[in-house]
């Protein structure tokens, strides 16, 4: 196959930065224009509303509940800071991101595969970026750099690995980690198992160099270690310590228990085969280890891909493997993206070199390519003809079409999220508390029923541009179902003098096989709020409490617009 299908002439200099910079733009302009503008409640909301809260001086774990690393906070944050809290700001940094993902896989597979394979790499994952939502999710930047550490561990050149690059690989690792703690630790032990693998093993003995190798694991540490630390520290001296520990306490005992998922069943892939990519690491998996026991025959010096393909293989195949074990607690597509991006790009570069392979392995790889293809074309399918029959449409449609909803002659705008789609009811809600209250005011966003659910709707907070009251605004089962953490949250509301309480029971009705479809029994937080706070209006299923220290009188329903006015169904 490599014979036939020589690969593109851009090894490097001038035409391949061309190259990348014109994949990156249209990756960045398709993505960007075909994203949906609904705001999910919660997984968007948490950065969101976190990223509000740091640009406001909040510390993560300090000031508030956080199971992510501070990086994506204080990133999104800072725009925030300079630009304004806006909703299209967040998305822009966002399809950046993930146009840089696009980008580095042709950058990966440009040397390694023929222009039609790498060409298929890069639109695959083109797919997978511009398909998949959980927008701002900070899996996106780690699998950015966890790529980014493959290439220079691996390098396409086919030259060896320079101690310089050892280095900057462990300082990608370390900024990883400032994203995901977990994801980082995942990809610092597959690189290290990697580099033995690929290391110096002495003939005689067949033993690794153990001193070149324990320089290459110092050499890769300091790197780590030079970029994590000292953001760390400086978290450390603001008082995010005891947070910190509690919050990684917090996920660690109740993440598998209370947010665990069986994988699908048949029935389950049937009903959305795009989740079938799940089991695409398993297959890298398996490959890769047959790679190892059995490596490659190296290529002709003469080939324009004679880069250390066995040593790509390593590297990338554990990188999908360890990174695999994130989607295990919730086996999903987006959970499982980090070693799916990874698994594909492995399998493609295989498949260049599927000549030098037996007719078994040839079946496996092409199987894996085709369910590679398969799930990322039906995913894209199947999430776009989703957001083309929202009512705003993607964001090229709303952006010639759309317009802010009549508002009876009264128009109240809420500029952090202009452009997005908002369903009625929220939108509603925000312009309310935006009228009620004052930007130093802050609010409370609960669940129906605080000793058993299943999320909350953080992006009320963002969208109302209103700060929590509380530092567990984030809501997980077993960890606001406590008893000694709904009584923090009801001393913070006292000390707080919190006004409003908004309470979603939207998604009560989700139950998931996990013990979050348990009851704690714990009541304490919901009984404080029927004592301490009057329901002031009620929008749908969505209602608004006010504090009776607060309480206003008649508010003018006049100030709301009419769409709210018809939508509020009662006024207590």
């Amino acid at each position: 196959m490599s014979e036939k299908m020589p690969a593109l002439p851009i090894h490097g200099g001038s035409k391949f930065i061309v190259y990348i910079v014109t994949i990156f733009l249209a990756s960045l302009i398709f993505i960007y224009l075909t994203m949906d503008l609904a705001i999910p409640v919660f997984d968007e909301g948490i950065i969101l509303t976190g990223s509000q809260v740091v640009s406001h001086g909040g510390v993560p774990h300090r000031d508030f509940y956080a199971n992510y690393g501070p990086a994506q906070f204080y990133i999104i944050g800072s725009l925030f800071k300079f630009l304004g809290p806006s909703f299209l700001v967040a998305r822009f940094y966002d399809a950046i991101v993930r146009a840089a993902i696009v980008a580095t896989a042709f950058g990966v597979t440009v040397r390694r595969c023929s222009p039609i394979l790498c060409g298929v790499a890069t639109v695959l994952c083109g797919l997978w970026m511009a398909a998949t939502a959980f927008h701002e999710y900070p899996i996106f930047p780690v699998l950015l750099l966890s790529l980014w550490n493959a290439q220079l561990l691996a390098p396409s050149d086919g030259a060896p690995v320079k101690k310089l690059q050892v280095f900057a690989a462990g300082a990608l690792t370390g900024l990883s980690a400032l994203f995901r703690y977990d994801t980082a630790l995942y990809v610092l032990i597959a690189n290290l198992v990697g580099l033995a693998i690929c290391g110096r093993w002495r003939r005689e003995t067949l033993r690794l160099d153990a001193i070149e190798f324990l320089r290459t694991c110092v050499l890769y540490g300091l790197g780590t270690a030079l970029v994590f630390v000292p953001p760390a520290a400086a978290l450390l001296l603001q008082g995010a310590g005891p947070g910190f520990i509690r919050d990684m306490w917090f996920q660690a005992v109740n993440d598998v228990p209370m947010r665990g998922l069986p994988f699908p069943k048949i029935g389950d892939l049937l009903a959305a085969p795009s989740e079938s990519a799940i089991y695409l690491p398993f297959l890298a998996l398996f490959l890769t280890a047959a790679c190892v026991l059995r490596p490659l025959p190296p290529l002709q010096a003469s080939s324009p891909r004679a880069a250390p393909d066995n040593r790509f293989i390593v590297i990338i195949g554990l990188m999908a493997a360890s990174l695999m074990l994130k989607g295990f607690l919730r086996p999903t597509a987006i959970h499982m993206m980090l070693a799916i991006i990874p698994s594909i790009l492995l399998c493609l570069t295989l498949l260049e070199r599927s000549a030098e392979l037996g007719r078994v392995w040839r079946l496996i790889l092409l199987v894996a390519v085709t369910l590679a293809t398969m799930t990322s074309v039906v995913a894209a399918t199947q999430r776009f003809s989703a957001i083309a029959n929202e009512p705003a449409g993607p964001f090229l449609v709303s952006s010639i079409r759309h317009t802010e909803p009549a508002t009876g002659g009264q128009k109240f705008r809420l500029p952090q999220i202009t452009g997005a789609y908002v369903p009625e009811k929220y939108r509603c809600v925000a312009e309310l508390i935006s009228m009620t209250s004052t930007a130093k005011d802050r609010i409370l966003v609960v669940p129906g029923h605080n000793d058993q659910f299943f999320v909350n709707s953080v992006s009320i907070y963002f969208e109302s541009n209103r700060l929590p009251g509380t530092h567990w605004f984030q809501y997980d089962p077993g960890v606001q179902t406590r008893k000694d953490v709904q009584f923090e949250m009801i001393s913070e509301l006292r000390t707080g003098n919190v006004p409003l309480i908004v309470r979603d029971p939207s998604n009560d009705d989700t139950i998931e096989p996990n013990k979050s479809s348990i009851s704690s029994g714990n009541m304490y937080l919901n009984e404080y709020i029927s004592g301490n706070y009057a329901e002031y209006f009620d929008f749908d299923d969505i209602s608004v409490f006010i504090s009776k220290k607060h309480l206003l009188g008649n508010f003018d329903r006049n100030r709301l617009s009419a769409r709210c006015q018809k939508l509020a169904n009662k006024q207590s």
